[in-house]
């Protein structure tokens, strides 16, 4: 059977009619359960692992989210699960995506603290406070009703909301609220948690707690209690990998034809930090015992499975899948050439920048890439630096006092850049006496020269 291994990270396999084998794909989930259970009925074959058993694994993994450690330890057991069914050529697909983390959310109570889901991203907004935190009276406006807060102050409040409220949390925050809360009990629904989604990019922090959290809260808001919240949260660029393991065929005619079966096996969630993924978790378990069955009664056609990651970011992995499996054979060898290439810039740039003094480069090539790269590096600093001023300013907005006086906030502190092997690189953006930088957005003064161009002093111009 002609076969191309899938590749890492945009080296694609060969397409369809290009040397690869021809797909037939099914149409999802629903397709594989039932197999599996016409497989279940059908058969008396004794599996090494059984499905419930590879069911309560990935369901036991508190947070399954693309790029989670949960994610990597249910990748690494799909792997092991297909070396153990004896399935021939298993091969990872890396690709890039945005991942929002969750470094940290917490809620303080005299002294307790208590740990918080952020709320997914308001479009792009992710639910951040200042480090000191946000602190207020905790209210708990039950439905979020307008007659709810009849009679309570609300502007600078931490509001506790009834997940069964409809998209109520919008007048907490017209209302003045700094922060809310949203509590549930065990019946919660996904359709409770997906009508608070919003794609606005509102910065007013939102956060879910279980029932037993709720408990203490609710409680506390009966007392008039003052709590303190604190997150930090943040975009990341991040990593995903799909998985894939091959039955071969055993009719020479059809072999060529394979026959894929595709689950996700990590978990989209509202909040961040918990995305056990139930439906997620069934479909992957089934994947996983008919590839033990395939394996050891083998069809007439070849058999690919697919066990793909983003399943939460529009199909990500499957969108990777199918542009690999379709892509035209020059495309594919266009982008190897491009990566090609870019390592070997990216390896010359950093023997200049671990030189003994990349300022004292004789070649006007080297200096140029050395100068391109500290301008860029220029650019993400002073992003970095906006960002943390616009973080601290909304969060200073929602910490002014109840008089309504709002003190100037202390100016944020320079961002540092990254440590690197030679000090002196990170030292080059203030190195060029008299000149500006151009940010993006932000012109402080012309953009320097890169020594030896024709407009820099010495140079050839």
């Amino acid at each position: 059977m002609k076969r191309t291994p899938l590749a890492s990270t945009r080296k694609r396999p060969a397409p369809s009619g290009a040397g690869g084998p021809r797909l037939a794909m099914g149409n999802g989930s629903a397709t594989l359960i039932l197999l599996g259970l016409l497989l279940c009925c059908s058969t008396r074959t004794a599996f090494a692992v059984d499905i419930a058993d590879h069911l309560r694994f990935f369901a036991a993994i508190e947070d399954r989210s693309t790029g989670s450690p949960g994610c990597n330890e249910a990748a690494e057991y799909i792997l092991q699960a297909f070396q153990n069914s004896g399935l021939t050529s298993i091969e990872t697909q890396k690709f890039f995506l945005p991942l929002a983390r969750l470094n940290s959310a917490s809620i303080t109570l005299s002294g307790e603290s208590w740990p918080l889901y952020p709320w997914g991203p308001n479009l792009a907004v992710l639910p951040k406070t200042p480090p000191a935190g946000l602190s207020g009276e905790l209210v708990d406006a039950g439905s979020g009703s307008f007659t709810s807060f009849n009679g309570r102050k609300i502007e600078g409040a931490i509001v506790l909301m009834d997940l069964e409220s409809d998209k109520n949390w919008l007048n907490a925050a017209m209302l003045g609220a700094r922060a809310l809360i949203f509590y549930s009990g065990d019946g919660a629904t996904r359709h409770q948690f997906e009508q608070k989604n919003t794609p606005t990019p509102l910065t007013f922090p939102r956060f879910w707690v279980p029932a037993a959290t709720a408990t203490a809260l609710r409680a506390a808001a009966a007392e008039a209690a003052t709590a303190l919240v604190q997150s930090d949260t943040r975009w990341d660029h991040g990593t995903a990998r799909n998985i894939f393991a091959v039955v071969e065929g055993t009719n020479p005619d059809l072999a060529e034809e394979a026959v894929l079966l595709e689950a996700p096996y990590d978990a989209p969630s509202p909040v961040l930090g918990l995305a056990p993924g139930a439906d997620q978790a069934t479909s992957i378990a089934m994947l996983l015992h008919l590839a033990e069955f395939l394996a050891a009664h083998p069809p007439e056609r070849s058999v690919l499975f697919a066990a793909t990651a983003g399943s939460g970011q529009a199909l990500a992995g499957m969108r990777e899948f199918i542009w690999s499996a379709t892509g035209r054979r020059k495309d594919l060898a266009r982008e190897e050439r491009t990566i090609r290439d870019r390592r070997e810039e990216l390896k010359t740039l950093r023997d200049l920048l671990t030189s003994p003094d990349p300022l004292a480069l004789e070649s006007a090539d080297a200096q140029n890439r050395v100068w391109n790269f500290v301008v860029e590096r220029a650019k993400d600093a002073a992003d970095t630096w906006g960002r943390r001023i616009q973080d601290e300013s909304a969060g200073q907005a929602r910490a002014d006092d109840e008089g309504g006086n709002r003190p100037q906030s202390a100016s944020a502190p320079a961002p540092e850049l990254p440590a690197r092997e030679n000090p002196r690189v990170s030292a080059l953006v203030l190195a060029h006496p008299g000149r500006g930088t151009r940010c993006r957005g932000t012109r402080t003064g012309p953009r320097p020269d890169p020594p030896g161009s024709s407009r820099a002093p010495g140079g050839t111009g």
